[in-house]
């Protein structure tokens, strides 16, 4: 094992340094992050039947991922979902 010596004034640089890198990393990672559901917790948010949603995904309603036997939803997905069904206010 090597021993090495920093100077108080390197130590300090280095350290501001990680401190900066850790809050962009945290906020990159914020900003990427998008919410996934699945099947169920679709059910649970539209209050309807996994074969409805089923049906959905069959006629291209809503957009969906699929790895393996899992399909997911990402927020994106339910937002045009949600606006390919939007209705204006009647007047």
């Amino acid at each position: 094992m090597e021993v090495v010596i920093v100077q108080n004034e390197n130590l300090e640089r280095i350290l501001k340094f990680l401190d900066k890198f850790e809050m962009e990393f945290k906020n990159l990672k914020r900003e990427n992050l998008k919410p996934i559901y699945n099947t169920k917790e679709l059910t649970v948010l539209f209050k309807v039947s996994s074969r409805c949603i089923q049906n959905w995904r069959d006629q291209g309603a809503i957009g969906f991922s699929q790895i393996k036997g899992t399909i997911l939803y990402t927020a994106e997905d339910i937002a045009e979902f949600l606006k390919k069904h939007h209705k204006n206010t009647f007047k």
